[in-house]
This record gives C-alpha cells, structure tokens and sequence, in this order.
C-alpha cells in the first residue's frame, strides 16, 4: 500500500490538479486573508469621520444613513427580514459589529411593495451603538 491514501487513492493523483500547484493556491488564500484584514481595518477607520450624536444611552451618526434591499420574496415578512440583513451585514463590514444592529438604529424607515407576485422591501436607517 505505499505511495496510497489511507482511503486507497493514489497520493500522487489526490492532491494535485494538472496545471495548479498547492504554493499558487497558498498565494491565493494569503492575498484573501490579507485583503480581508486590510478591508476590516479601513472600515472601522471610516465611522470615525462622520458626525455622531448621542440619543436615548446611543450613539448614533448625524446624518449618515444605509439602505438595504430585499431580493423579491414569496411573503412581505420574508422581504422585510432579508432587507433587514442586508442592511445588517452592509453596516457591519462597513463598521463593525456594534454599529450594525438594526434595532440600535435611528430613523428608521421601510417601504414593501409587491413586485408581481413577489414582495420586495427596503429598509433606511442610522447606524447607532451602544
């Protein structure tokens, strides 16, 4: 069995794809890992250059909204909580963590409407935190 898998495949056959080396892969998951660091660090970089005001135990940006839209959905509820994690997971790439909770935000607004036989929503809103 030398030169074998333990699951029976030939090692020299499992592992590699004509053409693609695991070192050009490594490469691929470095710049991912990096790019990604250096996106999470920028963004948490960029809440400090809008206005904040404080409001009810919350601190909230002035005049800085974010909007998130549904895709169309068989049910209102469905759109309306799909918009809710778009706008969710914008805020909070764009961020961080406590700045993207919907129920922190501020001014809130939602608008659904029916889009033949789906529903589409959006919603707008402030980004706060506690």
């Amino acid at each position: 069995m030398q030169g074998k898998s333990p699951l029976g495949v030939s090692k020299n056959n499992w592992v590699r794809q004509p053409g693609v080396s695991l070192r050009s892969w490594s490469g691929v998951v470095c710049f991912v890992c990096v790019s990604s660091v250096m996106s999470t660090a920028q963004a948490f970089e960029n809440v400090d250059t809008w206005e904040k005001v404080r409001s009810g135990g919350k601190l909230c940006l002035r005049d800085h909204e974010h909007y998130g839209e549904s895709p169309p959905w068989v049910s209102k509820k469905g759109a309306l909580a799909a918009a809710r994690r778009k706008w969710e997971n914008f805020t909070t790439w764009e961020y961080g963590t406590k700045w993207g909770q919907l129920r922190l935000a501020a001014s809130k607004r939602t608008d659904c409407r029916k889009a033949g036989t789906r529903w589409v929503c959006s919603i707008v809103a402030r980004p706060c935190r506690r």
